[in-house]
């Protein structure tokens, strides 16, 4: 395509090591769905290492209650790319969710999507809203 103009293109207002430091830690919240009542969402985000990629951020401790069933993680991949800010997750009694995360700006809140694969509760999905 020809004739497009980029304009207005900005660098971050903060660096890298500014998202570790205001996003590590413990977070919670909320999490609603139009097919039930909703319930708890919490989780911790810790900073990695990944050899060969660098540091980014992994999702830990992800508890989403009053599903239905499994409310507590097992094991969860990490964010590979600002791109995409997502994690896989197996919950313990091993359904799998897909979790999509979006912080806002000043990094002081985090909502997200989530949506089971598999297990007792496939099909559910929801939106979640959790503070530091």
């Amino acid at each position: 395509m020809q004739g497009y103009v980029i304009s207005n293109v900005r660098d971050l207002e903060y660096s890298l090591e500014d998202v570790f430091y205001a996003t590590v830690g413990d977070w919670s919240g909320n999490w609603q769905s139009a097919s039930t009542a909703g319930g708890a969402f919490s989780m911790t985000l810790d900073r990695i290492q990944i050899p060969g990629r660098g540091e980014t951020l992994q999702p830990k401790n992800i508890t989403i209650s009053n599903t239905g069933c499994a409310e507590k993680s097992l094991r969860t991949t990490p964010i590979l790319s600002l791109d995409d800010l997502s994690s896989d997750v197996i919950m313990k009694d091993g359904s799998e969710v897909d979790i999509k995360f979006m912080a806002t700006e000043t990094l002081s809140a985090i909502t997200g999507v989530f949506t089971f694969k598999s297990g007792a509760c496939k099909g559910l999905d929801g939106t979640f809203s959790v503070l530091k």
